[in-house]
């Protein structure tokens, strides 16, 4: 009985958070760093938290950009990191969850900019999942998404913890965030509800 709680208890933190202490290059986390970094409160993996100012840096992307951060003053942005190795990343990221909830209710705001960036993974291993069966359908919203290779931009905002996201508002300040992620919970209405008071601010 033991042994099943342990593996069920292993399962649901995949569900909730990718994480890890020090940066893992390329290397998905075992069961055992998972069980570790959901004791981890958010606010002590959390660097920049809500009101404090986005911090401005640059990015190679998967479509061969190269993104700015500074480069969308004056406009709300959805900033998203998450990685193809994290099953709750892949979770919110379905087509279904966040592009359905969240995305779709803003396309074709041009005050509005979606900014996703992979961490812990290089180009080759992206490129991987977006020519895989599941990763096809998601090459249309995060193919422009930036590859933050040795999280050097990740550890700017957070310590550790995936999927995280960061709504800046148009005067560059953090007016929300996330980190992990629920199915059937309110959190992406959340998130929704903060995106759209950002762009409703004067």
């Amino acid at each position: 009985m033991k042994r099943i709680s342990t593996i069920f208890a292993g399962t649901l933190l995949s569900v909730l958070l990718c994480g890890s202490v020090q940066a893992r290059s390329l290397n998905p986390l075992s069961t055992a760093e998972l069980a570790q970094s959901s004791d981890i409160k958010t606010d002590s993996t959390t660097l920049l938290k809500k009101g404090d100012k986005a911090v401005d840096f640059s990015v190679s992307c998967f479509d061969g950009a190269t993104r700015k951060l500074s480069a969308y003053k004056g406009k709300v942005v959805l900033l998203t990191f998450w990685g193809s190795w994290c099953p709750p990343c892949l979770a919110e990221l379905a087509p279904e969850q966040l592009p359905a909830k969240v995305l779709n209710q803003f396309k074709g705001n041009k005050d509005f900019v979606f900014f996703p960036v992979s961490v812990s993974e290089d180009k080759e291993r992206l490129t991987a999942y977006f020519n895989s069966e599941r990763g096809k359908p998601r090459v249309g919203y995060l193919g422009a998404t930036g590859i933050d290779t040795n999280r050097d931009n990740f550890k700017l905002y957070a310590t550790q913890g995936v999927p995280r996201s960061v709504v800046i508002g148009r005067d560059g300040k953090i007016v929300f965030t996330s980190v992990g992620f629920i199915p059937n919970s309110d959190e992406l209405q959340h998130l929704a509800d903060a995106i759209k008071a950002a762009l409703e601010a004067k």
